[in-house]
């Protein structure tokens, strides 16, 4: 009689999606780096192991990862001092370091041309690193200057320093006066930015941001926004800003969250300027409207009326205004002959607010989320990842058996739009935002043994790294369950709720 021959590794891999998994939690590439590494790190070698010992082995590879980091970027600090000096004078090759220290030797050379029109001499940046490090200043190690962020390019105060210095013709006071007052690199680093650029007083502590986003073009547009204020000018007569902006907005610009983006506090300061309350600021910041300026005289009205009425639910705002975006904004899409899709005008593209009521129109939001995917014709599009982790984890239910919670991005118009479908919302409004890199869509799916299920849609802004909405079918609320899910996901990829 013969016998059964034995599954190859393969096999078993094909056969156990949750194994797989978890080897990429582990970030392993095969059964037998698994079993390796399971000898090495004294826990045993079978592949049936309970989720809750799966879980175990992940928290200790997590453990020894973060220890191993830590002593890479000790050694790496031992030599870092000349190297720093030796780097702003071209005297060493590129090689394999760490992050922050990579981005500092990037950015002394991109620095020479920023987006800004600013450029470096190499000799300023070589003054400003010796008195940092004569002074002994505490954040030349680079630490990320905004944990939730981790080591994205940009995000310590040694990659800023090329840009500071790219800066020179701006400095108000000379590089050899500064000295650190305190012991907190995070607070020094500040008290170096007052001391170079400010005229008068302070800055809002959410405005470092602008130093530590790394070259594209729009971190420069915001830096030149920031040394029009460290000038001592106002808001309201800065060419430079995405909207007409008033002195009274100005002033709620500095008054916006600590932890706002250069964005969000651009539309709290309208928000709070044209008279709206701090809950119709904080809707505003939760909505498409903090990261998307286009058109903004026309929104301008539009929170104007929300303004007028505040007897509106301000957990609707979000609602509403995906509604009107999509009426006066969003290309209608037809089908061809062909069966191609083909855009044509928004569907309401003189669409108004004027005599429009708070009953009237929440009616029409109301239908609008019925229908919108009955009619929705999509154009194909698609994107690039935005960069974020996404999320697997397997629990043990109360009732024993086993539930998969995944958190994916969606990456492309199609799967969005089929998403809204399922889930019965508005996430296809949100199109746009995704090609631009402005937004990014994710869905919180379900698997146990009785099938898969879509448990809630996320929007994630992925230039803060913040979870600016969430929610299940047909808007509901979401769940206990799911919310700690969320928090896990949240935990473990460095983003803000």
């Amino acid at each position: 009689m013969a016998t059964k021959s034995k599954p190859t590794d393969q096999q078993i891999l094909e056969s156990n999606p949750q194994l797989v998994r978890h080897l990429s939690a582990l970030h392993l590439g095969s059964l037998k780096d698994y079993r390796d590494w399971c000898a090495a790190n004294g826990f045993c070698r079978k592949l049936h192991k309970t989720a809750k010992l799966r879980q175990r082995e992940v928290q200790y590879s997590r453990r020894k990862l973060a220890v191993e980091a830590m002593l890479a970027k000790r050694r790496e600090a031992r030599n870092a001092d000349h190297l720093l000096l030796r780097i702003c004078r071209d005297q060493v090759y590129r090689y394999d370091w760490q992050a922050p220290l990579e981005g500092f030797y990037r950015g002394a050379h991109l620095a020479k041309h920023d987006g800004s029109g600013a450029n470096i001499k190499p000799q300023v940046l070589e003054k400003l690193v010796a008195h940092l490090l004569e002074t002994k200043a505490r954040f030349l190690d680079g630490t990320p200057y905004y944990p939730r962020f981790g080591q994205r390019a940009g995000n310590s105060a040694l990659e800023a320093l090329p840009l500071i210095a790219a800066h020179c013709r701006r400095w108000i006071r000379p590089i050899e006066s500064w000295t650190p007052t305190s012991r907190s690199p995070r607070r020094q680093f500040q008290s170096l930015l007052q001391h170079l650029f400010v005229q008068y007083g302070e800055l809002p502590a959410f405005l470092d941001q602008v130093w530590l986003a790394g070259f594209a073009e729009r971190s420069a547009a915001w830096r030149r926004i920031y040394l029009h204020l460290a000038a001592g000018h106002n808001l309201a007569n800065c060419n430079l800003m995405p909207l007409e902006y008033t002195k009274k907005m100005a002033h709620h610009f500095h008054q916006a969250p600590g932890n706002s983006t250069i964005e969000q506090a651009i539309r709290w300061g309208e928000v709070k300027g044209l008279g709206g309350d701090d809950a119709l600021a904080y809707a505003v910041l939760r909505s498409r409207l903090s990261v998307d300026f286009a058109n903004h005289k026309f929104w301008r009205v539009v929170l104007q009326w929300l303004i007028r009425y505040p007897e509106v639910d301000r957990s609707q705002v979000g609602s509403i205004i995906d509604y009107i975006q999509f009426q006066r904004f969003v290309p209608h899409y037809v089908l061809t002959g062909e069966g191609d899709p083909q855009a044509t005008n928004a569907r309401e593209p003189n669409f108004t607010m004027r005599g429009r009521t708070p009953q009237s129109l929440l009616r029409q939001v109301e239908r609008w989320h019925g229908t919108v995917h009955d009619t929705f014709v999509f154009g194909m599009h698609d994107w690039p990842p935005c960069g974020i982790a996404g999320f697997d984890v397997v629990e043990e239910e109360a009732d024993g058996q086993l539930a998969a919670w995944t958190i994916r991005e969606l990456l492309s118009s199609k799967q969005i739009v089929q998403e809204g479908e399922v889930m019965s919302h508005c996430v296809a409004t949100y199109i746009d935002l995704c090609e631009q890199g402005l937004s990014s869509i994710w869905s919180l799916e379900r698997e146990t043994p009785q099938g898969k299920s879509r448990a809630l849609t996320i929007e994630v802004r992925p230039q803060d790294r913040q979870i600016a909405q969430y929610s299940g079918s047909h808007n509901r609320v979401p769940t206990e369950e799911e919310c700690r899910i969320i928090r896990q996901w949240a935990q473990q990829a460095r983003l803000r709720l």
